[in-house]
């Protein structure tokens, strides 16, 4: 079982961008992301922050809670 993260106090993420599947991993969501990175903002996507191994549940569900902007992007295998 991974280790628990610490809770930080304040934002850890200015963007959550939350997807789902190849589809729009490496297109949209990928210019999308690295956009906002190199604008200096702080993105949350999931192949870039959870390690293996960890619990992706709890994970992702911090940095949902410590995050000021979720940004759902759909596309046809989001809900699949």
């Amino acid at each position: 079982m991974a280790p628990k993260r610490k809770r930080t106090s304040g934002t850890t993420y200015q963007v959550f961008l939350s997807f789902r599947g190849p589809d729009t991993r490496q297109g949209f969501t990928d210019v999308l992301y690295w956009a906002l990175t190199e604008a200096g903002i702080r993105v949350f996507r999931d192949n870039e922050d959870i390690r293996d191994g960890e619990d992706i549940g709890e994970e992702i569900l911090t940095a949902i809670e410590e995050s000021r902007i979720f940004v759902p992007i759909f596309s046809t295998n989001y809900a699949s």
